[in-house]
């Protein structure tokens, strides 16, 4: 992700975005369940849209997993096992 955003916009937009994906992240810990649970995929998961991209992580009673950050174009189903 920022690869593609220094490449495309510049060092600065870059790290701003990736900034601002770390603290989605954090937020997502702090309210784990913001996110309906995806109970078709195993283990369940959930999904919340930041921006151009997917947060894709699993919860539990008191942390959550980042398990994949898409872009919001690609197929969740073709990135994920379900």
């Amino acid at each position: 992700i920022y690869r593609y955003g220094f490449l495309a916009h510049g060092k600065h937009q870059a790290e701003q975005y990736l900034q601002s994906l770390k603290e989605k992240c954090q937020f997502l810990a702090t309210n784990p369940k913001l996110s309906h649970e995806r109970r078709e995929f195993t283990p369940p998961i959930r999904i919340n849209g930041h921006k151009q991209h997917l947060i894709i992580y699993l919860s539990n009673e008191d942390s959550i997993t980042v398990v994949r950050i898409l872009h919001k174009k690609m197929d969740v189903l073709n990135h994920l096992d379900h």
